[in-house]
């Protein structure tokens, strides 16, 4: 289900050989991407608010129970300054990520190609770095230098459980992107000051061409 709930909104679904699982809150000048081929297990429920946006890359692993919020949504502030304290903020996703069960990607999250997220973590405002791997509430860093790949082990027996005790590849080693978190930094400039929903298409299209 897709709801648009504001004008200016725009939600991109790339091309995917595995089903859309999606519950999406699209409020005003706000802008869902998904990249291709990315696997969902179950619904995917995402809530766009205050003209921030949600962005995924490609061949990501998503499971079921999984929320991604962009604001909190009620406003907080300081006693003394009066000033606000919790500003919404876009969530950016790279490529290759595994996104466990039950997690929660909260206002301002960024996470690197190729790592992973450990199933009910708690993700607010982090930059997590490529080929990492992060769990619990808050989530912390459990270990670097790892990569992820999507053989499904459920129904394995010794003999593929041997076979893939090393596998030989660079494949999803994307540690060289060091400059990724800048790229979403300029992503979210850049596609904040498209004010109309044909201007985000557009500049998603070129983007991602």
């Amino acid at each position: 289900m897709i709801e648009f709930n504001g004008s200016e909104a725009v939600a991109v679904l790339s091309s995917n050989r595995h089903n859309y699982y999606l519950n999406l809150s699209l409020n005003n000048n706000t802008a869902f991407y998904m990249g291709r081929d990315n696997y969902i297990n179950g619904r995917l429920s995402v809530i766009l608010s205050e003209q921030k946006h949600v962005f995924f890359g490609s061949d990501c692993a998503i499971s079921f129970g999984i929320w991604l919020r962009t604001a909190d949504p009620h406003l907080v502030y300081d006693i003394e300054s009066k000033q606000r304290l919790n500003p919404s903020k876009s969530i950016f996703i790279g490529d290759h990520v595994w996104i466990g069960q039950g997690a929660l990607i909260l206002k301002g999250t960024q996470i690197g190609s190729g790592s992973i997220i450990g199933a009910g973590s708690v993700v607010a405002g982090k930059k997590i770095p490529s080929n990492t791997s992060w769990a619990g509430n808050p989530a912390r860093l459990v270990k670097e230098g790892i990569f992820w790949s999507g053989q499904c082990v459920h129904r394995w027996t010794d003999k593929e459980t041997q076979e893939y005790q090393t596998m030989e590849t660079d494949k999803y080693n994307f540690e060289g992107r060091a400059g990724e978190s800048n790229h979403f930094d300029l992503l979210d400039r850049e596609l904040s000051a498209c004010k109309s929903a044909s201007e985000k298409m557009a500049y998603l299209s070129e983007e991602k061409a």
